[in-house]
């Protein structure tokens, strides 16, 4: 008998220190909180590109060639929200360049961009097509040691398609390297623009 009126005597305590916790648990107010999230300083380091670099591609279809001018870096923010009671807001920093030629109407635009709990990404879109990859993979061990382009080699490659998609299916990829950048793109219009120059 003893026994039993210990047992719910020690019941009757638990459940009311549990209680007095769940109370000021309730009771206690939500921060929110707003987190600024930039791209890191490494990964900028493998973006080749300034505010004047002139980019020469081939059209290896049509063997013609165009030209694509800088119009410089600008920076902006998105923004992203946790789902939850207590949510914090997140600022995400996006770096964009943009390449337009005036003999071609698709422009070259390559952004550094950040994804809330997926780090930040490389992304390049020409003609219809996404190409986009973790700056953290480029890096060696590389897809391939070097690739060659007319008379020119290029050294440490990386190959990636649309890695934040998961599109491990698609035919179009893009070959790039941290001193020259974009070096090729196989694009949805079944063609490939290969690099003639970086100025």
């Amino acid at each position: 008998m003893k026994t039993k009126i210990y047992t719910i005597l020690i019941l009757s305590i638990v459940f009311f220190v549990y209680a007095n916790l769940s109370s000021c648990q309730k009771d206690k107010p939500c921060v929110h909180s707003t987190t600024e999230e930039d791209i890191p300083s490494g990964d900028l380091a493998k973006v080749p590109y300034t505010d004047a670099t002139k980019l020469t591609f081939v059209r290896t279809s049509t063997k013609d060639t165009f030209m694509f001018s800088s119009q410089g870096w600008f920076t902006d923010f998105g923004s992203q929200q946790t789902q939850d009671d207590c949510y914090q807001i997140y600022k995400l920093q996006r770096k964009t360049i943009l390449f337009k030629s005036p003999t071609y109407s698709q422009p070259i635009t390559l952004s550094l961009l950040f994804y809330y709990s997926h780090g930040d990404y490389m992304v390049i879109d020409f003609n219809n097509t996404t190409f986009s990859v973790s700056p953290i993979n480029i890096r060696n061990p590389y897809s391939y040691d070097s690739l060659s382009i007319g008379s020119q080699n290029y050294y440490n490659i990386e190959y990636f398609k649309d890695q934040y998609q998961s599109n491990s299916n698609s035919p179009y990829g893009c070959y790039y390297n941290i001193t020259h950048g974009i070096l090729k793109m196989e694009t949805s219009d079944k063609d490939k623009w290969e690099l003639i120059k970086v100025e």
